[in-house]
């Protein structure tokens, strides 16, 4: 009686002992959480569960590991992306009003509402931009630069900040260089009428020079295509009267799969490599597939398989040729 009595009192304080133990790692993982060392409250995190699986501390983990996600996906600049997964965190329902879940929904909230803020930002600076591309479109060139100008001059702590003001940077550079055109080219019109039809003029010849010379190279580029194209037609059909001189009319499949081999030059060595009729194509000529199969899971042997080509043989005449061509 005693010893059950014994026995009794070291199981509660085991008990009592392991309770504390998680109480003391859900403190130590709450801190962590308001600090925002996410990993170190990953394992935190990790340690509470071996000790005692809750439905909080399980909820905890996967919310966990989804924000250092998001977290990761916004150091890369990926703000789309990253918003999308904070807003998978907030829809969560916290109707146990878990204190580390509501911490973390907190983080997830704030960041939200700034990536928020950066992409109106980056919004609207795009925006003013089109605006002030629209400005020089209409020639009035002075709108446009002071508008960018102050793009430029605008404080901001977008993490895209650098490239944000790179294209503000080349789009003034452009302003200003369609700005400097403009007024070169409205120097121009001052000029002498004669000048001008004179310019013209040339500008007309060697316009016409450029095209009659485009004319003739594309002239002279499909010469040579007919011609190599008439030289592979002639190949083919010596090889065609070379495979009906020494191809017997009885062909079979596995015959014609030979002579795709040689064809071909597939590596017979290599047993994942394989030729297989597949159907016969429209002019009746029996069409081979040379495909390899690629092991994706040595473990479990799946995989797929990886095409090298299709090859077409004439059953009569044992003539072979590329079925893609």
């Amino acid at each position: 009686m005693k010893k059950g009595i014994v026995g009794i009192f070291l199981l509660f304080i085991l008990c009592a002992c392991s309770n504390q133990k998680y109480n003391d790692g859900m403190q130590d993982l709450e801190l962590l959480l308001e600090e925002q060392k996410f990993d170190q409250a990953e394992a935190k995190l990790s340690e509470v569960i071996e000790v005692k699986e809750t439905e909080e501390n399980t909820v905890t983990q996967n919310l966990l590991e989804s924000l250092l996600y998001a977290i990761e996906t916004e150091s890369d600049n990926e703000l789309a992306s990253a918003k999308l997964l904070y807003e998978d965190i907030l829809k969560y329902n916290n109707e146990h009003n878990y204190k580390t879940i509501s911490i973390i929904k907190r983080y997830a909230n704030q960041s939200h509402e700034q990536i928020n803020s950066w992409i109106t930002h980056e919004d609207k600076i795009n925006e003013s931009i089109q605006t002030a591309f629209s400005y020089a479109e209409e020639n009035e060139y002075e709108d446009a630069l002071t508008l960018l100008n102050e793009l430029k001059n605008e404080k901001t702590t977008h993490p895209n900040k650098k490239e944000l003001m790179s294209n503000v940077d080349s789009s003034i550079e452009s302003v200003e260089n369609n700005k400097r055109d403009y007024e070169a080219e409205q120097m121009e019109l001052k000029k002498a009428e004669e000048e001008r039809l004179a310019k013209l003029e040339a500008e007309k010849k060697a316009q016409e020079a450029a095209r009659k010379k485009e004319e003739e190279e594309a002239k002279l580029k499909a010469e040579k295509e007919a011609q190599a194209e008439k030289e592979k037609e002639k190949e083919k059909e010596q090889q065609k009267e070379s495979n009906e001189e020494s191809t017997p009319s009885n062909l079979s499949k596995e015959q014609a799969a030979g002579y795709v081999v040689e064809y071909a030059q597939v590596p017979i060595d290599n047993p994942n490599v394989f030729v297989e009729y597949d159907h016969d194509n429209q002019h009746g000529d029996w069409v081979y597939q040379v495909y390899e199969v690629v092991i994706d899971n040595p473990e479990t042997k799946e995989g797929h398989t990886a095409t090298w080509g299709w090859y077409a043989v004439d059953p009569n005449t044992g003539y072979i040729y590329n079925n893609m061509q």
